[in-house]
């Protein structure tokens, strides 16, 4: 049973793999970003409600390929939709001690931590 629950936690790997380049792709063909986003976060939704529905190993397996398949491509779909900032904006100094850190994805706890390990910027 272990090992079951190590190749269908595994699944969302290997979809992504075909997943996000098809979905990406379609995306940029049709000019329709936030409509392939909408629809990869619906599909995800349903799909995940599926794998808490399903009975049994290949029906949890195959849900989760359903799901991954459509929740994979989230991420980069939104991250292709986000703006650029500004050349100006990216070179300004940000963090509490100047030397320009910006924590995205820590916590905002860590990033005074963070920013007083980097020696600070000359302008």
């Amino acid at each position: 049973m272990p090992i079951l629950i190590g190749i269908v936690l595994a699944i969302p790997m290997i979809v992504r793999v075909f997943a996000i380049p098809l979905a990406t792709r379609r995306a940029d063909r049709h000019d329709a970003l936030r409509m392939a986003i909408v629809i990869a976060a619906t599909g995800a939704v349903v799909g995940y409600g599926v794998v808490g529905l399903a009975q049994g190993a290949a029906a949890i397996a195959m849900a989760f390929v359903f799901a991954s398949v459509f929740y994979t491509p989230i991420m980069p779909l939104a991250d292709a939709l986000r703006p650029a900032r500004a050349p100006a904006a990216s070179d300004a100094p940000t963090g509490r001690c100047g030397c320009g850190a910006r924590p995205r994805s820590l916590s905002a706890a860590s990033g005074p931590a963070f920013c007083s390990m980097s020696p600070p910027r000359a302008t």
